[in-house]
């Protein structure tokens, strides 16, 4: 069954199709997750969230109004917003980190040590700037350039048209320059 499929099965309280739903996409939202938040002890409890929202809701999923993928996200950064206003509430604003360094940041065997450490010192760099950065621009670079959506998918999920996501991509890559420029001149170069 495809994910439209699973959804409705779901949504109609097979639980065998939200299994497979939960295999299919709960590695991406832990990802997604971690990414928007931080990587902390707080992330599978929100995937957990996202996961039962995801159950929940599935009787709401209408494939004539979009497609699961987009949907499964919305949902998602619906639950990661409730979260971070809850998180706000009990703690005061805070800056939220952005751990986006995974294994998948290492770079391919048969680069010498130099070569993998010049590169994590970038990757960690890079990730201290988008969590320096708003969370509008962190959301779009993160589900572009981390996620690998595309720029209709993005449209979806964000709920604006596609020359809208291509605003906001260009803006927030344009933002994230600033701040690592900031950062090289100003000295407080995380990597350094």
């Amino acid at each position: 069954m495809d994910d439209g499929q699973l959804l409705q099965s779901a949504g109609r309280g097979d639980l065998a199709a939200f299994r497979s739903l939960f295999d299919r996409y709960a590695p991406a939202m832990l990802r997604f997750t971690r990414r928007m938040i931080g990587d902390g002890a707080e992330v599978e409890d929100v995937v957990q969230e996202i996961m039962e929202r995801l159950w929940t809701r599935a009787p709401l999923f209408d494939p004539a109004r979009g497609k699961p993928r987009p949907w499964i996200y919305r949902l998602a950064g619906r639950v990661i917003a409730n979260w971070r206003a809850a998180r706000a509430v009990r703690q005061g604003r805070g800056q939220v980190s952005l751990q986006a360094v995974g294994e998948e940041a290492v770079p391919a065997s048969g680069v010498g040590p130099e070569e993998v450490a010049l590169h994590l010192d970038e990757v960690a760099r890079v990730t201290a700037g988008l969590g320096r950065l708003p969370e509008d621009c962190r959301e779009v670079l993160v589900l572009r350039h981390l996620e690998g959506l595309g720029i209709p998918e993005m449209a979806e999920i964000l709920d604006c048209p596609e020359g809208t996501v291509k605003s906001r991509i260009f803006y927030a890559l344009k933002k994230l320059r600033d701040v690592l420029t900031k950062e090289k001149v100003h000295g407080t170069d995380p990597a350094m």
